[in-house]
């Protein structure tokens, strides 16, 4: 049965946690949806506990400083999930046995900052450095 609410504070207390999506929810891709920073502000005051799940192909980190910097709180959300991190951590744990990636990238770097992500180190098995050993894995970006 559908039931309509007129604000998430409605339902809020009848669940552990609120996972919103980024695009389309918290903001447009440019700015935030009005009152959408201050209703996550208000949520996360009110003691509820929020969190953001994302299609983007990038790293959790560069999404979180996004959200950061389209106005939200920094500590508003406990997780922010992306498929690029899932992808990500999957590789670095083995659970993807492939070795050989080709990445298609919007803008020039995006790769390279996907494969760095929070661990450098990561970066020297995923691409080639000049006098570096054989990489474990090998990204392939188009030029």
């Amino acid at each position: 049965m559908t039931h309509a609410i007129s604000s998430l504070f409605d339902i809020a207390s009848d669940y552990d946690a609120l996972v919103l999506d980024q695009w389309g929810v918290l903001h447009n891709g440019s700015a935030p949806y009005p009152q959408a920073a201050g209703t996550v502000k208000a949520l996360k005051g009110a003691g509820h506990r929020l969190a953001v799940l994302s299609n983007s192909g990038k790293r959790s980190a560069p999404n979180a400083a996004r959200i950061a910097g389209l106005g939200f709180e920094a500590d508003a959300f406990e997780a922010v999930m992306t498929s690029g991190e899932v992808l990500w951590r999957d590789i670095e744990h083995q659970v993807i046995q492939q070795r050989r990636f080709f990445a298609i990238e919007r803008s020039p770097g995006d790769a390279r900052q996907w494969a760095e992500g929070d661990a450098p180190g990561v970066l020297h098995q995923l691409c080639a450095k000049s006098g570096a050993p054989a990489p474990t894995y090998r990204i392939e970006v188009l030029k």
